[in-house]
């Protein structure tokens, strides 16, 4: 056979049934980072993996002639300078979060400190009307 692709909803029916193992190596697979035959779930059924080559077609061109276990995940997908900086955005937003989390819970147990000690409420209850 000349098997390049396969396509998603068999590469799903594919890794459904644990205990199948398939053969697709010996194929002109074309490899590129969205592709069905890069995906370690569909890897893991195959019993021929080191015969899986990766063909002309391929994105990036480094990796024609190469067998797909040998392809990092870092040469087949490499990360965007949009995605860099998208993700240091989510970072700082995730750590200005966390510390007003923090101090959010700090001043809770403050108030509940000056409550039991001394009986007196947060300024903020005096001003609700």
């Amino acid at each position: 056979n000349s098997l390049a692709d396969i396509p998603y909803d068999f590469s799903l029916l594919l890794q459904k049934y644990d205990n199948n193992l398939i053969s697709l190596g010996s194929n002109p697979w074309h490899c590129t980072c969205n592709s069905e035959i890069a995906h370690s779930s569909l890897q893991e059924k195959l019993q021929d993996l080191m015969f899986v080559i990766c063909a002309v077609g391929s994105a990036p061109d480094s990796i024609v002639g190469r067998k797909l276990m040998d392809i990092d995940s870092s040469v087949l997908c490499p990360r965007s300078e949009v995605a860099e900086e998208k993700e240091r955005v989510l970072q700082a937003v995730c750590g200005v979060l966390a510390l007003l989390i923090v101090i959010t819970l700090t001043k809770l147990l403050y108030d509940y400190w000056n409550y039991r000690k001394r009986g007196k409420l947060p300024w903020i209850v005096y001003r609700m009307p």
